[in-house]
């Protein structure tokens, strides 16, 4: 009986791993995201930011990215990650109309 109980144990652990790292990939890989930020979201209790982009289903987790600051994030700036990429792009509007291009890393690189 012990034995099963190890078993059991060692099942549970298994899916638990296999699953996070499904998710992770189905997140970080085969979502694309391609459009304009119409919204940000700090989603409480735990306030992690969000920003919903025009065209996309799903909102872009910006906590899981280096290289963005939420505070400087505006309205109207644009976020590009094409699926199986490992990086994503962020175009910043300047003042001026132009817009400069950001590398962004996600968090588990």
């Amino acid at each position: 009986m012990r034995y099963w109980k190890l078993i059991f144990f060692g099942i549970a652990v298994i899916l638990v791993i296999s699953w996070t790292i499904y998710c992770e990939i189905k997140y970080h890989y085969l979502i694309s995201y391609d459009g304009v930020i119409i919204e940000r979201q700090q989603i409480p209790p735990k306030n992690m930011p969000d920003l919903v982009v025009k065209g996309t289903k799903e909102i872009f987790p910006l906590w899981k990215w280096k290289g963005i600051d939420f505070d400087s994030v505006k309205l109207g700036d644009s976020i590009s990650k094409k699926k199986y990429e490992l990086n994503s792009h962020y175009f910043k509007k300047l003042d001026d109309g132009r817009y400069i291009k950001i590398k962004l890393k996600y968090w588990t690189q």
